[in-house]
């Protein structure tokens, strides 16, 4: 299938502004299939070969092109790199396998009676996810997050929050845990409080804010027949 993809197509530039450069045929042919809708995009061997070798590159030259990576993720990202591509936008580095060994994932805590009752009823039509070892990674990653945050609590549906770092580094536990830590307190700030009600009032209010500006007519309906967000 890829027999006739030219050389060239292994060793893609890297330049940071690549709009004066010329285009070539093959790079005519993927402006045209990078317009397609993404699941044909997905399917398509050599777009996904000359997708995965320029992401390759560029997660290489990480740091140094993480205004590329931006860039190019905004068009798709390769399912193959997925998971070190959302580490990379959530800006993890450092020595993270040696920081999640170093938590103590066995001892008791109050929480794991909790995240007992939630695992076995999470993403479950999933065959990875409710094997018996995605079972055990998901409670060690869980835990983990739960010790190594002593301010924060475990509210329901973590374990969801959890599932698609886990389902994108299921080898790689420790890659799974710096991105469920980097990616809370980016986007869910203040979210696992003890009290959260108040960050919960604050979500309830933007989301209200945001159906009175896409649809007034429904946010029109709602209020009149007394339907809060709460």
């Amino acid at each position: 299938r890829l027999k006739d993809v030219g050389g060239e197509a292994f060793y893609p530039l890297l330049e940071d502004d690549q709009s004066s450069l010329p285009h070539s045929n093959s790079s005519n042919e993927l402006s045209a299939a990078a317009s397609l809708p993404l699941i044909i995009r997905e399917r398509d061997t050599e777009y996904q070969l000359n997708r995965i070798v320029l992401f390759d590159r560029l997660l290489k030259a990480y740091p140094y092109k993480k205004n590329q990576i931006w860039k190019e993720a905004r068009v798709d990202i390769p399912p193959l790199l997925r998971g070190i591509t959302w580490a990379a936008l959530l800006g993890v580095e450092g020595a993270i396998q040696a920081k999640y060994d170093a938590i103590d994932k066995d001892t008791p805590i109050p929480t794991d009676r909790q995240i007992e009752v939630d695992i076995p009823r999470c993403h479950q039509y999933d065959e990875l996810l409710s094997s018996p070892e995605g079972h055990a990674k998901f409670r060690r990653v869980l835990k983990a997050w739960v010790v190594s945050h002593p301010d924060l609590v475990y509210w329901q549906g973590l374990d969801s929050l959890c599932a698609p770092f886990l389902y994108l580094n299921f080898n790689n536990e420790a890659l799974a845990y710096a991105c469920m830590s980097a990616f809370i307190p980016k986007y869910l700030y203040n979210f696992f409080l003890k009290d959260n009600s108040h960050v919960i009032q604050e979500y309830l209010t933007v989301f209200s804010q945001m159906i009175a500006f896409h649809d007034p007519e429904l946010s029109n309906h709602l209020n009149e027949i007394g339907f809060i967000p709460d």
